[in-house]
C-alpha cells in the first residue's frame, strides 16, 4: 500500500457497453506496467461521474515512467475516439499513502463496496489521530465493515486527503450498530475544520 490513481469518469450518452469493452481494455493495459499491481472498477450507487477506477501502484512514481508516459500517449485505435466522446475528461487523482486499518474480517475477495471520503481540512494531524483513535475502531464494530485505507493528493484535483473504505455489504452504511460514528465530540472538530468536502458510495463492478 503505497500509492493509489483513481479515475472518475462518465460513459457517453447511448453506448455504455462500448465504454465498458474499452476501459476493460484500456485496465489491464495498464496493468502490463511495472509497479502497478491492481485495478479495480465500481459503479457509483447515487451521483455523478458514475464509475470509479482505482490502480494500486507501488509507488506514484510509477505514474512518471517511460512504460506509463508511453501508454498514455500512445494510444491504440479506437481510444482517441471514446476519450472524445466522454461527457467530460476524466478526473485523475494520484494519492501517496499514509496508512491502512484492516479489521478482523478482512477478506478481499469480499469486497464488493466501496465508500470514497475525500477532504481538505485545517488541521490534519487531528484528522489523522480522529481516524486511528476513533473513528476507525468504531467503523469496525459494524459487520461488514473490513479496510480503510488513508491516502493524500499528490496529483490531480479535488480534496487533498482521501478515505477509502471496503465493505462486504451495502447494509453496512445504515447498520444502527454503527450510529457512534455520527454522534461524537472529535467528529463535530473535523467537521468544523474541513474546508472541502466529498463522498460517494460505489458498487464493484470488476477487479483486474
Amino acid at each position: 500500500m503505497t500509492g493509489l490513481l483513481m479515475v472518475l469518469t462518465d460513459p457517453p450518452a447511448g453506448d455504455e457497453r462500448a465504454y465498458h469493452d474499452w476501459y476493460d481494455r484500456h485496465a489491464a493495459a495498464r496493468l502490463r506496467v511495472p509497479g502497478i499491481t491492481s485495478a479495480r472498477r465500481y459503479r457509483s450507487v447515487v451521483g455523478k461521474p458514475a464509475y470509479m477506477a482505482d490502480y494500486e501502484v507501488d509507488d506514484v512514481a510509477v505514474l512518471d515512467s517511460p512504460e506509463y508516459v508511453e501508454l498514455r500517449e500512445s494510444r491504440p485505435p479506437g481510444e482517441p475516439e471514446m476519450l472524445a466522446s466522454l461527457p467530460a475528461p476524466p478526473d485523475r487523482r494520484a494519492y501517496t499513502a499514509r496508512e491502512e486499518f484492516l479489521s478482523d474480517d478482512w477478506d478481499p475477495a469480499a469486497a464488493s463496496v466501496a465508500v470514497a471520503v475525500w477532504m481538505t481540512v485545517d488541521e490534519p494531524d487531528d484528522l489523522a489521530r480522529w481516524y486511528s483513535e476513533e473513528h476507525v475502531p468504531l467503523l469496525f464494530k459494524v459487520p461488514g465493515w473490513m479496510r480503510t485505507r488513508r491516502y493524500e493528493l499528490v496529483g490531480g484535483g479535488g480534496p487533498t486527503h482521501l478515505a477509502l473504505h471496503d465493505l462486504s455489504r451495502i447494509e453496512a452504511l445504515d447498520d444502527p450498530i454503527g450510529a457512534p460514528v455520527r454522534d461524537t465530540l472529535w467528529r463535530d472538530r473535523v467537521i468544523a475544520y474541513r474546508t472541502a468536502y466529498e463522498r460517494r458510495v460505489y458498487t464493484l463492478v470488476k477487479a483486474l
